[in-house]
């Protein structure tokens, strides 16, 4: 099942989980915002990346408009100690506030 968001102009956006493919995007996304200056190598390195995304204690969900990247947040799971963390989040500049 698909899931959307539809902003104040009813432009509907995409949330589902990245997959690998979507690692180009994802880059993409965190060197525009930070002007390549993010400093978690998850969003700068695609080994990285790929290692979260596979990752079963971490769930990488996308906003995507368009077939493009538009939003991105991690959420890190240790079920062990029951702990979690929500990190990394980002937005193109255009779509923030809405």
């Amino acid at each position: 099942m698909r899931k959307f968001l539809v902003l104040p102009d009813n432009t509907r956006v995409g949330v589902r989980r990245a997959e690998m493919s979507d690692i180009p995007g994802i880059l993409e996304l965190y060197n525009k915002v930070y002007s390549g200056k993010y400093t978690l190598p998850e969003a700068t390195d695609a080994g990285d990346a790929a290692k979260i995304i596979g990752d079963s204690g971490h769930f990488w969900y996308l906003a995507v408009h368009k077939k493009r990247v538009i939003g991105s947040v991690i959420f890190a799971v240790e079920p062990a100690h029951k702990l979690g963390k929500v990190y990394a989040a980002v937005v193109l500049p255009e779509y923030q506030g809405k």
